[in-house]
């Protein structure tokens, strides 16, 4: 399918990339722009579901708790396509106020994926 095939270009793409998790939310929102946020969604979620497949599969010593966080793995993998998406939302990640302000607001104060969000978006020091 072209559309996930589109997403994982992205991700090979930015890999060398020295701030890859920002190329990759730059590409990604190109690509909802050029296509639409639905077909966008629809191939991030098949990529996603392969790669929990494979951690499954493959990772199964890892799956405890990421390093430094409380998330588990799954909590992580289960928050990844909600704190990415609120990535795209909140432009210039880093350590400052405003952005972690706009992850909260994007994510909702009450969300469960606030803990989990440095492990999925690396920013050190990290608030949540």
């Amino acid at each position: 399918d072209s559309d996930h095939e589109a997403v994982l270009e992205a991700t090979r793409s930015c890999s060398e990339a020295e701030d890859d998790l920002q190329c990759l939310l730059e590409k990604l929102r190109d690509l909802v722009e050029a296509k639409s946020l639905g077909v966008v969604c629809s191939a991030l979620l098949e990529v996603e579901n392969g790669i929990k497949t494979g951690l499954g599969i493959f990772c199964s010593e890892e799956l405890g708790a990421a390093e430094g966080s409380s998330c588990s793995w799954w909590e992580v993998a289960k928050c990844t396509a909600k704190v990415l998406a609120a990535g795209i939302a909140c432009p210039n990640p880093g350590a400052n106020t405003k952005y972690f302000e706009c992850m909260v607001k994007a994510l909702g104060a009450a969300s469960p994926c606030l803990p989990c969000v440095c492990s999925i978006i690396p920013i050190t020091p990290c608030p949540f």
